[in-house]
Formats: C-alpha cells, structure tokens, sequence
C-alpha cells in the first residue's frame, strides 16, 4: 500500500507540472548552451531568426518552468540563443461569478443575510520566444 501511495504522489507531481510548448522553423544540430537575451538590442553580431516558439504552463507548473522548457527545446533545435519576447496572458473561458449567501444572527435576535460574489477568472500565460542562430 506504501509503496502504491508513493507511486501516485510521483504520478501527481510529474502530471501537475507539465507544460506544453510548440515551435515553427528551422532545426540546426543540437547545441550545448543556449544565451539568454531579453532585448534585441542586447543580441551581438549577425545572426539569422530560425523560428519562434511559445510555452504554457499548465497546473502547478509555472512561466518559469515554461522557460527552461523553451531553452532545452533551443538546444535541441540547435539554436545558439533565445530571444525572450515577453509573455501573453489571455482569459481561457468567460469569468465565472460565484455567489454564497449567509444568515448571520443580530444582536436583537434577529438574522442578518448577507451576500458575496467573487468572480473567477481562468488565465492563461504563453512564454513567447524567438530562436536565432549567430552567423
């Protein structure tokens, strides 16, 4: 029993941290390192755009996380850096209002309803990057 517990607590963390990520372009042989760039005007020299890329997290899994996703798949692409171009956030689904109400006794023995709506908002963030290759 231990050890099927443990099992499914590895198959949580491994399924909660996931993120997708997709790229369009041109592949080279695959680099060891990959230089980080947050600017254009930062990137050195000539170099050719190869593609670009965007990364998601999703569940636990965070834009952080997005991003080193993003860099092994530039290493994997050959690319000999990234570009980070920022990151897009976007509503997934219409926000849902949820409201509870409540029945409060008042000091004259009497209630008191009370009532409370939250809006819930689903966001998605997408890493966006482009991959170059230097000249």
């Amino acid at each position: 029993m231990k050890r099927f517990l443990s099992y499914i607590g590895i198959v949580f963390v491994c399924t909660s941290c996931i993120v997708s990520a997709q790229y369009i372009g041109k592949s080279y042989a695959p680099t060891n390192s990959v230089d980080i760039f947050m600017t254009w005007q930062d990137v050195p020299g000539d170099y050719e755009v190869m593609g670009y890329a965007d990364a998601s997290p999703d569940g636990l899994a965070s834009i952080e996380d997005a991003q080193k996703k993003v860099e092994q798949m530039a290493r994997q692409k050959g690319a000999d850096a990234i570009v980070l171009e920022g990151v897009e956030r976007r509503l997934t689904s219409p926000p849902v209002l949820e409201t509870k109400e409540t029945h409060e006794k008042n000091a004259n023995g009497g209630y008191t309803k009370k009532t409370t709506t939250t809006e819930n908002v689903q966001m998605l963030e997408t890493l966006k990057v482009t991959f170059i290759k230097y000249k």
